[in-house]
């Protein structure tokens, strides 16, 4: 019995890979816009980032002065 249960969920996983016919629109979650487009967004948020970790570290470093 234990080995049937196994099989079966086994089986009802890799059908909801190979979803045939999903009930969503998936398109949605698709990226927008050209790879370049993409990696230069990516980068700018990552300059973002750095900028607002080093004033947030100078903020720290010279209030413990």
């Amino acid at each position: 019995m234990k080995r049937r249960v196994t099989s079966s969920r086994t089986l009802r996983a890799a059908g909801s890979v190979m979803d045939v016919w999903p009930v969503e629109n998936y398109a949605q979650y698709m990226p927008k816009g050209s790879d370049q487009e993409r990696i230069a967004q990516h980068w700018t948020t990552v300059g973002s980032h750095l900028r607002s970790a080093l004033s947030q570290y100078a903020f720290n470093h010279t209030a413990k002065r």
